[in-house]
């Protein structure tokens, strides 16, 4: 359960994002976040919200993710699957080891490394009630994916020029 960032987390972000008109959020998931995902929906239903939560395979769950602009993950299957398809990320780690992922400079790790219980898998009892995921803030992660979507938007820019110069529209 430590594995997850925090239900609050979440309705925080995606408030956030929603207050600009241009952004679409596409909540994902497992069986496990079926709940939580509805909670999340009806709790800030706009449509620029949706909830495909469970309702997809493996090939439609990729479509989606290669859809997306920016993947917000913990260290899931939609974390690699975002890995493999070149897609900018925003991953947290508490619990799994972050050192064995390597975004390939896709994106941003969010890990609390001042944490000394760091990398325990989540097999026991967690004594400081799963910390490593709670102290991962709102601000961070979001500060996180407006910094991604000005890179993306530049490396669009910088592609529609390069076209255009190919096209010698511009000299």
């Amino acid at each position: 359960p430590h594995k997850k960032w925090t239900y609050d987390g979440f309705d925080k972000l995606i408030k956030l994002l929603l207050k600009d008109s241009d952004n679409k959020v596409i909540l994902c998931g497992s069986k496990s976040e079926i709940e939580r995902n509805k909670k999340l929906y009806e709790e800030n239903k706009l449509d620029s919200l949706i909830n495909v939560t469970d309702n997809y395979n493996i090939e439609e769950f990729s479509y989606l993710i290669n859809l997306s602009d920016v993947i917000v993950t913990g260290d899931t299957v939609g974390l690699h699957i975002a890995i493999s398809l070149n897609k900018k990320i925003v991953s947290f780690f508490g619990p799994t080891p972050h050192q064995e992922i390597n975004l390939f400079g896709l994106g941003k790790k969010l890990v609390r490394e001042e944490l000394e219980c760091l990398n325990c898998y989540d097999q026991f009892y967690c004594p400081y009630d799963g910390k490593c995921m709670s102290l991962i803030s709102v601000n961070e992660v979001y500060k996180s994916i407006k910094e991604l979507l000005v890179w993306i938007l530049f490396l669009q820019s910088l592609e529609i020029g390069l076209k255009q110069i190919k096209d010698g529209k511009i000299r």
